[in-house]
């Protein structure tokens, strides 16, 4: 007779997966426990510098885990000296996405926050490019109310600085809601593949397209006063 899992366990076996699928990459890809751990370390300093979790405590068992030379072992060692965090994401998800995730997000990317979920940073060419923290607890209309806010800023923020293009935004979520950047305003150019997709978005197995709005197309559609 096989036990049916509640919610929570599903979700802790799903980051448990994820987390031993990413672990064991980076097992595979360096030579050296140190290197290993240090890789592992600087992929959740947002994370470990957050209050909510005892982050030197935390640091201190992954850098015992540096030893460990068999993979399997190494995997399950990190896992446990994880523990606190996944038990908060687990358990208190809203609390984790709003005082952890979107933070790292953030501080990870420095990124130029314009309210709780979204932020931007600029490229040379004076393109701002669009970023959407994680907002899985939050409501889809509060989510687009937030999206047309931070729009609205931009457009304001675009009105004055000259040098200001547009937006731009790249990801596996205009590829899924094309119809949705294009309410908002935007144009869909299509999709980034190949050699641009590998070196903007290791990893990424989901297909990434990218979408602009013109700086006049902002100014006259979120600018209005």
């Amino acid at each position: 007779m096989s036990i049916e899992k509640g919610p929570g366990q599903r979700e802790r076996s799903k980051i448990k997966a994820d987390l031993k699928n990413k672990v064991g990459t980076i097992f595979d890809e360096l030579d050296k426990g140190d290197d290993r751990i240090d890789k592992l370390i600087s992929n959740i300093r947002g994370l470990l510098d957050s209050d909510l979790f005892d982050g030197k405590a935390i640091e201190e068992d992954l850098k015992r885990c540096g030893s460990i030379e068999d993979r399997g072992e190494f995997i399950v060692s990190v896992e446990q000296a994880l523990e606190p965090i996944i038990d908060m994401r687990v358990n208190n998800p809203e609390v984790f996405e709003k005082e952890v995730s979107r933070r790292a997000f953030v501080e990870g990317g420095n990124f130029i926050p314009l309210n709780e979920i979204v932020s931007y940073d600029m490229n040379r060419e004076g393109w701002a490019y669009l970023h959407l923290a994680p907002a899985r607890t939050m409501g889809p209309r509060e989510a687009l109310g937030k999206i047309d806010d931070a729009l609205k800023q931009l457009a304001i923020i675009t009105k004055e600085n000259e040098s200001f293009q547009g937006i731009r935004a790249a990801s596996w979520i205009v590829a899924n809601n094309p119809r949705l950047l294009e309410k908002f305003g935007f144009i869909i150019d299509g999709p980034i593949e190949g050699d641009e997709k590998n070196r903007h978005f290791p990893g990424e197995t989901r297909p990434v397209s990218l979408a602009h709005i013109s700086r006049k197309d902002l100014i006259d559609k979120y600018g209005k006063e």
